[in-house]
């Protein structure tokens, strides 16, 4: 019996010939029954939402989060075919794809061939790696000292096409390539034997080349999907689906809280609101990892469409359930004005292909880089460091850094975080997209947190700019926003400038970050030993604080304190709350009862 295995845990995926090939056919191909023949489990099968039959060696098996696997123990390969018989009469599962990767001699194929076929549709796709060898001693019919890759070469002289719509083809990725039929059969017993008898011991360059030679443009097309077959059509959206998502490299694990939220405390200085959500332990924090997709439409900041399934960067249920809601009721985020999803009078969700039409294709391979909120300072430095680490770290895998970037500020932020202006591809972000090939680092949710990986990107920023080691410094610093309260403007404090001057007289430096540098902005949070300012972007650059630095939160209303609070305690960082009361009206605006304020204040100061 087979030993059943549902999702768990996960395994690196490093790309290879096969397995390159291989992610394309069930990203493009809507394979999701797989039967495998191989000496190892092939990380492209290892994606959720597939159910694969594995015949091949199970001690060495990696950590499965496929959404089944029936695992039968087969480490000789001369074993398979009696063992897939005997399948073939307890399991009515068929499978679309079979990959077989065992012995490649050329009897030993056609065995595996024959007895895989009856637990495989009709019309399946089947398979074959090292299909290409470098060189004709590599394809003797028996191994030999050295590389040796067996006779997969030979299967179009072994088979014949006896469907219509038969198709045959190769991806010549190296090292050795990967093979491709559908609509091929194997022929009578007699006929069989002699083409068997047929292949020479000792191919010349010319038979290993007759697979390669095979009309492969539009059977790989067909495989793969013709292009543009992915592009949203009107119906229904689909909010939680899989579809087209290839998992390159687990970053991390999601991973549980233990600091405490506010360990300096909470202090009331104008309101009455409930903290509640400021006191309570904060959920796990996310986990991340790169992800490829292929054709898909990008709308707006943070909307990824692989036909009609609607997926992004976070891949939380509920979130990404709240995207969908979200872009039925405002629109697309950024610069694009159009609805790309509809609600209708039930309260169904449905695309909108009309929105989605793409303005043109980026068919460069690319590492997606545009935080959701694509000017917020606060949200680059969590998502674009990242991305940019990600990025530095597959530079055999994409092209381009693609990247909404107008601003002055995003270029320095790219440039300074280690991306040459020449690496970048701006992302157009007023109309939609198609990306042929696409990367993005993914993360299980959206919360406001510091995981290892984001830890590791910041640390060798701040290596690189000779900040890391930096002496423990005793600076004091108060982080303004009032450049933008001057302005009337979104979630300005009032009277900021009187609560400034009795900063200044605690011996408090006032500190502008957007007058400053993205290394400057790293070098004084670097030396502070005590940050304080209202709630905004500027306040993030606590993330390059030493750890065990205290930061005081301004803030005039609990819900907005509760993520800012997360981040703090996931850096190490000891953080205490000062509540204001927000005002009336659209602009958010609050103010602080400073006399209560600075009490606060300066009994968290004293620690």
């Amino acid at each position: 019996m087979p030993h059943d295995m549902p999702t768990a845990g996960s395994a690196p995926r490093h790309p290879g010939s096969s397995d390159e090939a291989l992610s394309l056919a069930i990203a493009h191909g809507g394979h999701r029954n797989i039967l495998v023949l191989a000496h190892d489990f092939p990380p492209a099968c290892n994606q959720p939402g597939l159910h694969v039959t594995y015949l091949g060696p199970i001690g060495r098996l990696p950590a499965l989060r496929c959404a089944s696997a029936a695992l039968y123990d087969c480490p000789d390969p001369a074993q398979a075919p009696e063992l897939m018989r005997r399948l073939a009469g307890e399991t009515t599962r068929r499978h679309s794809l079979a990959f077989i990767d065992s012995d490649h001699r050329a009897a030993a194929l056609v065995a595996q061939i024959a007895a895989m076929a009856p637990l495989c549709e009709e019309d399946a796709w089947w398979a074959f790696d090292d299909a290409v060898p470098p060189r004709p001693e590599m394809a003797t019919a028996e191994p030999r000292a050295g590389w040796w890759v067996g006779q997969v070469y030979a299967l179009p002289k072994l088979m014949d096409p006896v469907a219509g719509d038969a198709a045959a083809a190769v991806m010549p990725l190296p090292p050795t390539g990967i093979s491709f039929f559908r609509g091929w059969r194997l022929p009578e017993a007699d006929v069989l034997a002699a083409r068997l008898a047929d292949l020479p011991e000792e191919p010349g360059l010319e038979a290993i080349s007759r697979l390669s030679a095979l009309p492969g443009a539009s059977a790989l097309d067909l495989f793969l999907g013709m292009p543009g077959t992915a592009l949203p059509q009107n119906g229904p959206l689909d909010v939680l689906g899989e579809a087209g998502r290839m998992v390159i490299e687990e970053l991390e694990p999601e991973t549980p809280a233990a600091e405490p939220i506010a360990p300096l405390g909470i202090v009331q200085a104008g309101g009455t609101a409930d903290t509640s959500a400021c006191e309570a332990p904060p959920g796990p924090r996310h986990g991340s990892a790169l992800v490829e997709y292929r054709d898909v439409v990008v709308s707006g900041f943070d909307a990824l469409f692989f036909g009609n399934t609607l997926t992004g960067r976070y891949r939380d249920p509920a979130q990404r359930l709240d995207h969908a809601g979200r872009l039925a009721a405002t629109g697309a985020w950024g610069y694009d004005r159009s609805w790309p999803v509809l609600r209708d009078a039930a309260g169904g969700l449905h695309v909108n292909p009309a929105a989605l039409t793409p303005a043109g294709d980026i068919t460069e391979s690319v590492l997606w880089g545009t935080p959701d909120k694509g000017a917020d300072w606060g949200i680059w430095l969590l998502t674009a460091f990242a991305s940019v680490e990600l990025f530095h770290n597959h530079r055999d895998r994409f092209a381009k850094f693609f990247c909404w970037c107008p601003m002055p500020w995003q270029k320095d932020f790219l440039a300074a975080a280690g991306l040459a202006a020449e690496d970048v591809l701006f992302h157009q972000a007023e109309k939609p997209w198609l990306l042929r090939h696409v990367g993005l680092l993914e993360q299980s949710r959206r919360d406001l947190a510091l995981t290892p990986f984001l830890r590791g990107a910041l640390d060798r920023f701040l290596e690189r700019q000779g900040l890391f080691d930096l002496p423990a410094g005793d600076r004091r610093l108060f982080v303004s926003r009032l450049s933008v309260g001057r302005r009337g403007a979104y979630r300005a404090l009032e009277d900021e400038e009187a609560l400034q001057e009795a900063m200044r007289q605690r011996g408090f430096e006032i500190l502008y970050p957007e007058s400053l540098s993205l290394p400057e902005q790293a070098r004084h949070f670097r030396e502070a030993s005590v940050v304080v300012g209202p709630g905004g972007g500027g306040l993030f650059n606590a993330v390059f604080c030493r750890p065990g630095t205290s930061v005081i939160l301004l803030e005039g209303k609990p819900g907005r304190a509760a993520g800012p609070l997360n981040l703090f305690a996931s850096a190490g960082l000891p953080a205490g709350l000062v509540l204001g009361e927000e005002l009336p009206g659209a602009e958010r605006r609050w103010r602080l009862d400073l006399d209560k304020a600075l009490a606060g204040l300066d009994a968290m100061l004293r620690g």
